[in-house]
């Protein structure tokens, strides 16, 4: 049995094993507590649990046999060598076992709460009564033959093929009432953490051992966590996009805190599923080839492609409201900061090194420096040149008493209001510009005589840093203070996001080509504006979806959990 390598990775690996197994395990409690807490289990498909429990089942067998059963182990070695890992590790077998436990308790819970007209599909009896058909046939037919390790991999087989079904008639059921209501979401965050985590720590494991049978010879694990992610993205675009909690009309006056009429385009949505499909279609041309260079460029020009385009929303935003209310301008002056101080780097080090290789060879990079302080010259002038702070009259729509701008920070006036609101840089702003760029200046004179170009290089690297860990807080304070992200475009969050992971991966694809981390620790820069990038996007996305979304009719209203499909709105529903 092969051993671990690097000790770092092998902590790596448990700790992100355990992380999924956490957040996995926890998923399950969201429902059940949801189900004890409504007395009822109607929104909750009953084959989708029935299949559950089937999958979960079947994964305690293959879990359970392969890590304590060393005639299955023998059996594995041979077929994969004595120099591989066994790919179940502790924390996949209590999994398994709790997982199972907690289905058969949501199982009790359908039996013992209203659950309406709902009932077991005639097709989910069917497919579970021939899945454990089958499997007592495989049994019998590995007993005589002495085939275990055949027949852990058919029990791996089904709780493959019960994941990949298991998800679709809660799925359907959805979008038949057109409604996720009865059917929680939170579950649906742990599972996709879970699932995001088990990628990983199956990654740690492939980089230690220098072998991506991990992968392939284990497909029920990598199945289990790629199927997991892909419905739990659909599930989170039904609750949150497709269909909504309806919204009440929020009066201006009092001033509650919501993100108001804004939700995710469908460009963007649009544009990340194809870039990430795009993705996955390049690593699997590059896998057969070790084509890794190729592939790092790939999520080069993703990265350079998302800073590109994840200004454009809120320009277009500021541009059709005829306002930059609600975007923080001390955000686009510290992220103005810090794309100048990395071309200013990038600068430093083709004149110490007496060659431009260093933009023309890194198109990433130097696009991202480009376009980020194009665009934040645009939202500078839309600031203060083209929709400044004066005031102007405001028009009233014809059929509505409302004005066409709603300020959510403050009561409106009965017919004016601030293109900008009372929106101004802050004294903290400016101090730390200046500060910046008085401390660039001292550097720059250091470095001269003795002509410590690297030196001044790892300046401008820390501060961009710097600007990047610090650009967003203005933005995340602002959303709360004002209880609010109207203004702010989620768009720019998502393709933002969608670049930071694309950094990310390419830096990823590097290290494994090379069989270095150095890539990472050696640019802290580079390695510091994704992760931060990332960080602060989940936090605008929590902001944007969770903390502070529009209050929903339910929450003032005695009015039936669930409603029929064809039941009307009430008159205060928009």
């Amino acid at each position: 049995m092969a051993s671990w390598h690097s000790n770092p990775l092998h902590i790596t690996y448990e700790v992100l094993g355990w992380t999924a197994f956490v957040t996995w395990s926890i998923s399950f409690y969201p429902q059940v507590i949801l189900n004890f807490r409504r007395k009822s289990v109607v929104g909750l498909n009953f084959d989708f649990v029935l299949l559950n429990l089937t999958k979960h089942s079947s994964y305690l067998i293959y879990n359970v046999s392969l890590y304590f059963s060393h005639t299955v182990q023998k059996q594995y070695f041979k077929k994969y060598g004595n120099d591989q890992m066994i790919p179940v590790a502790a924390n996949d077998v209590a999994f398994s076992i709790h997982a199972v436990l907690l289905t058969a308790i949501t199982l009790v819970q359908i039996a013992i709460y209203e659950r309406g007209t709902q009932k077991l599909s005639k097709i989910a009896i069917l497919i579970v009564s021939v899945v454990w058909l089958s499997a007592a046939v495989c049994f019998f037919f590995a007993l005589s033959h002495h085939s275990w390790l055949w027949l852990v991999t058919v029990f791996n087989i089904i709780q493959v093929c019960m994941t990949v079904i298991k998800y679709i008639p809660q799925a359907v059921m959805n979008f038949m009432r057109k409604s996720t209501d009865g059917f929680s979401i939170g579950n649906i965050l742990l599972d996709f953490t879970g699932g995001v985590a088990n990628y990983m720590q199956m990654a740690t494991q492939s980089i230690d051992q220098h072998s991506w049978v991990n992968f392939y010879g284990n497909p029920g694990k990598f199945m289990l966590s790629l199927i997991s992610i892909i419905f739990d993205i659909l599930f989170m675009c039904q609750h949150y996009v497709i269909y909504p909690v309806k919204k009440k009309r929020v009066d201006a006056e009092e001033g509650q805190g919501s993100r108001g009429i804004q939700k995710v385009s469908i460009y963007a949505i649009w544009i990340v599923s194809a870039v990430w499909l795009f993705a996955a279609v390049c690593f699997l041309l590059a896998f057969p080839s070790h084509s890794w260079l190729w592939l790092i460029s790939i999520f080069s020009l993703i990265q350079a492609s998302m800073t590109f385009i994840k200004y454009i929303p809120q320009a277009v935003m500021n541009f059709m409201r005829n306002s930059t209310d609600g975007f923080s301008i001390g955000f686009v002056l510290l992220d103005f900061i810090g794309g100048n101080a990395n071309c200013l780097q990038m600068v430093v080090q083709s004149i110490d090194q007496n060659s431009l290789v260093n933009f023309y060879g890194n198109p990433g990079k130097l696009m991202l420096a480009f376009i980020t302080i194009v665009f934040d010259v645009i939202f500078i002038l839309q600031h203060y040149v083209i929709y400044p702070v004066e005031k102007r009259q405001i028009a009233q729509r014809a059929d509505a008493d409302e004005p066409l701008i709603i300020k959510i920070d403050q009561a409106a006036s009965s017919d004016k209001c601030c293109l900008r609101g009372n929106q101004k840089v802050s004294k903290y702003a400016i101090g730390i510009v200046s500060a910046v760029w008085l401390f660039a200046a001292v550097c720059f004179f250091l470095a001269l005589p003795s002509q410590s170009w690297l030196w001044l290089v790892s300046i401008f690297s820390s501060i961009q840093v710097f600007m990047t860990v610090i650009k967003y807080i203005p933005q995340a304070f602002m959303n709360f203070m004002r209880k609010s992200t109207e203004g702010f475009s989620i768009g720019y969050v998502l393709l933002d996001f969608t670049g930071g992971n694309a950094n990310y991966l390419q830096m990823a694809m590097q290290s494994l080509d090379q069989r270095s981390l150095v890539n990472f620790y050696g640019n802290p820069g580079k390695l510091m504006l994704s992760f931060v990038s990332i960080f602060f996007d989940a936090i605008f996305m929590l902001q944007h979806c969770v903390i502070y979304r529009a209050p929903s009719a339910d929450e003032d209203s005695k009015e039936p959990l669930i409603k029929p499909c064809d039941q009307s709105a009430s008159s205060d529903i928009v």
